[in-house]
């Protein structure tokens, strides 16, 4: 063994321990943002292979509808409070969303403290079909 192969080898062992430290840090950062924008509550279209979804983070009070297949249709939500309609999202084309957020304004500004309905559906046209509905959703 030559005197430069103890120094090669603490070398390597620091380069690997440093990158051992990195990729846990990149790895709790990708997990924390993840988390931080998980959806409090969502809701899928009652057919055997949901082809929508609509999610809600009450934190910006961000609702969003999501097309999850290329069937054909599209699809779309609504949002009461109080048995009053807020708004609608509606989106077409697999992969394709709509969101509203409070910092839109208007209607998508949803007051605190509420609790809000929604009806997520397939669409195509005038028609709705495979239709779920959810309620007691809490805004921020």
């Amino acid at each position: 063994m030559n005197e430069e192969e103890p120094n090669n080898w603490r070398n390597f062992v620091k380069v690997r321990r440093i990158l051992g430290v990195s990729a846990g840090a990149v790895a709790l950062a990708l997990s924390l943002s993840t988390n931080a924008f998980a959806a409090d509550y969502s809701v899928q279209t009652d057919d055997g292979d949901p082809g929508g979804k609509l999610s809600f983070v009450s934190d910006g009070d961000i609702m969003t509808v999501k097309d999850q297949e290329a069937d054909g249709w599209g699809v779309k939500a609504w949002v009461w409070i109080d048995g009053n309609l807020q708004y609608t999202l509606q989106a077409g084309g697999n992969g394709n969303t709509d969101t509203a957020r409070a910092s839109d304004g208007g209607s998508h500004n949803l007051p605190e403290g509420k609790t809000l309905k929604v009806r997520v559906c397939l669409h195509k046209e005038n028609e709705d079909a495979y239709c779920d509905d959810a309620s007691g959703w809490q805004t921020a």
